[in-house]
């Protein structure tokens, strides 16, 4: 039996540079995006940072505009290559 079992995970990519991706888990999230079969969708995130420091962290709030709701999981941030700087670094630029 897993550890959350009311948990989905899902792997979000940025349009803007694939390379970059999230992993996010939530209640029936996988279940919700699958019935909707977009192959992109808006993600809204809480971001925190500044100009000197730039990105400093961020949370997924949200997909299509219903809040995620956390049954525990885990979730993660990852890269491939040498992709440049993140997606969400130029609003604190």
């Amino acid at each position: 039996m897993p550890a959350y079992p009311e948990a989905q995970h899902v792997r979000l990519r940025y349009v803007e540079n694939p390379a970059y991706e999230e992993v996010v888990a939530g209640k029936r999230l996988c279940d919700r995006l699958t019935a909707s079969a977009k192959e992109v969708v808006s993600v809204d995130f809480d971001a925190w940072g500044n100009w000197w420091h730039g990105l400093v962290g961020f949370e997924i709030l949200a997909i299509d505009d219903e809040k995620i709701v956390r049954a525990g999981g885990f979730g993660s941030s990852g890269v491939t290559g040498e992709p440049g700087p993140h997606p969400l670094a130029g609003y604190f630029k």
